[in-house]
């Protein structure tokens, strides 16, 4: 089995950590200078951002480049133009391997040009495929170490192949310069179409590789924010409940006896009741953040009964901002929540317009609180909130 072939197949066989990848990334650069005999080698992928704009990177195993040239990314176009910055950029855009040459191959001419132009470029062939025409827009080949390179070769990397009609979807590409001159043959063509799709599909199982562990990281510290968030399942849940101490007395009591109609089913939890000692805020947080489901009445007495006969307290704001954040947190344990605010006050927040709230029903033209109505309409939004019905009354 040729060395093409044993890296593909090891490349399909593999987990190419950056161990492995790093191994191989070795192998096939000593395989390339040593055994082939090519002076320079430069493999490239993709799909990268350069300067805001579609371009190409070396490909690396770890922090280490593919080649042993300079390493580095560029544009696929030369910036506010339609011209490829190199010729490896061009087989790339255009999905056309090239095996550039001196036109007049007899004086085995180098390529190497120091400065392109349109007559110069008409030196080059493509012996590749001779009959498609390089038009005057085709790059000329800039060697920066100065080197009289006489072949350059660039092949488009492949991956994904299903069968042999299918060819894949280019990834990147392979460029290979050698300071002698390499006759194009068949069988040097199907070698090299051969070599890129293994390094291909390395560099692919490399990548596939570094998602996984990304994913598994992610994971990982999900279930590390599960474990230590999330309540104990065979306890009931709980309902974090915040109000304004300048808030409607008759109002509160009538939230606490809707709540009282879910017990022992769901535990509520009273911030005004909960006199623990130590950091009030860091406490706040953690009840909160353990907490299955969440009450805020937001609304108090205007002081000054200017605009609105009610405003939100900005407290029980900051509190509900929070349960909001967490409820949209996959990671975090409260599950939903429900906002209840007076109808005569200011717009509602950005952050809960969204929301679906509770408006406190009061009956004109006294302005007394429907107490039947609060409880009804609250007990119907616990249930569907959490699904857990409420004790029957009589």
């Amino acid at each position: 089995m040729a060395f093409p072939e044993e890296l593909l197949r090891s490349a399909n066989s593999m987990v190419i950590d950056e161990e492995v990848g790093e191994n191989l990334r070795i192998l096939v650069g000593e395989y390339i200078t040593r055994t082939l005999e090519f002076a320079e080698y430069h493999v490239m992928l993709g799909g990268k951002t350069v300067h805001n704009d579609p371009g190409l990177d070396t490909a690396r195993t770890g922090q280490n480049p593919w080649c042993n040239d300079k390493a580095g990314a560029i544009p696929e176009l030369v910036k506010g133009t339609t011209s490829s910055p190199t010729q490896s950029t061009y087989a790339y855009k255009k999905q056309m391997p090239l095996w550039i040459t001196a036109r007049n191959k007899d004086t085995k001419q180098p390529i190497t040009l120091n400065e392109a132009s349109a007559s110069e470029n008409a030196q080059y062939v493509n012996e590749w495929s001779e009959d498609i025409q390089l038009g005057p827009d085709f790059p000329a080949f800039n060697n920066p170490d100065k080197k009289q390179m006489k072949t350059s070769i660039t092949v488009p990397l492949r991956y994904g192949a299903s069968s042999a009609a299918d060819e894949g979807y280019i990834i990147g590409f392979i460029s290979l310069h050698s300071e002698d001159y390499r006759a194009c043959t068949h069988d040097a063509k199907s070698f090299f179409v051969r070599l890129a799709r293994a390094i291909g599909a390395v560099l692919s199982a490399y990548e596939n590789y570094q998602r996984q562990k990304d994913s598994t990281r992610a994971a990982l510290r999900l279930l590390e924010q599960r474990a230590t968030r999330e309540t104990e399942p065979l306890r009931p849940p709980t309902i974090f409940c915040a109000y304004s101490g300048k808030a409607d007395r008759r109002l509160i009591v009538g939230i606490r006896d809707a709540l009282a109609l879910f017990h022992p089913h769901i535990v509520a939890n009273i911030w005004e009741l909960d006199h623990s000692i130590g950091n009030i805020s860091l406490h706040l947080q953690k009840q909160i953040a353990k907490c299955t489901y969440g009450i805020c009445y937001l609304s108090e007495p205007s002081p000054n009964n200017e605009g609105t006969r009610f405003v939100d307290n900005p407290n029980v704001l900051f509190e509900a901002g929070m349960l909001a954040a967490l409820v949209h947190d996959p990671a975090a344990t409260p599950k939903g929540w429900i906002p209840i605010r007076e109808q005569d006050s200011p717009s509602t927040p950005f952050d809960f317009a969204q929301e679906r709230q509770l408006l406190v029903k009061r009956i004109a033209p006294s302005d007394e609180l429907d107490e039947q109505a609060l409880q009804d309409d609250l007990t119907n939004m616990i249930q569907a909130l959490t699904g857990i019905p409420p004790k029957k009354t009589s």
